[in-house]
């Protein structure tokens, strides 16, 4: 679950999609760009401003622009697929952070295109957050990481 910067708090779910809970009126609501869900089981979600990154079980991240019908389907770089994404994350230089079958891997939020993260510090990425200094901090079967402006995280 995550929250929008109108205070809604979004929320992932196993068969519909995502949906959020507006305060306001103190209901859950599908918005109707995501109100036709064909990718099955969501894992997380990412909402900014007009879009929302939607992380699935089978078929990637999912990009909705609200307002526009448009759906878009992020693609790494490499062009190597993506199946599983767990957590989607926004660090403080507004860059999309992923864990992908349990891989981190990091999108410039203006080109959408995926950056490979050296493979010797992806082995089964569990989890990922980020601290108010801009450091980056995972954690996988060997520990806790954090990736403070250098190419190589440290072990913590």
């Amino acid at each position: 679950m995550k929250k929008d910067d109108a205070g809604n708090v979004w929320m992932a779910m196993q068969d519909n999609g995502v949906c959020y809970y507006d305060k306001v009126l103190g209901k859950a609501i599908v918005p109707p760009e995501l109100g036709n869900w064909q990718y099955g089981q969501a894992n997380d979600v990412l909402p900014l401003n007009k879009e929302v990154f939607i992380g699935t079980e089978d078929h990637g991240i999912i990009e909705i622009h609200f307002g526009l019908q448009n759906t878009n389907k992020m693609l790494p770089a490499k062009k190597r697929k993506i199946n599983a994404v767990h957590q989607l994350m926004l660090d403080k230089n507004e860059q999309v952070w992923m864990v992908a079958d349990n891989t981190l891997s990091m999108a410039n939020s203006n080109r959408f295109q995926l950056l490979e993260i050296p493979a010797e510090w992806q082995d089964e990425i569990r989890a990922i957050t980020s601290d108010t200094a801009g450091s980056i901090w995972f954690s996988n079967a060997k520990g806790l990481f954090v990736k403070k402006n250098t190419i190589r995280p440290s072990k913590q």
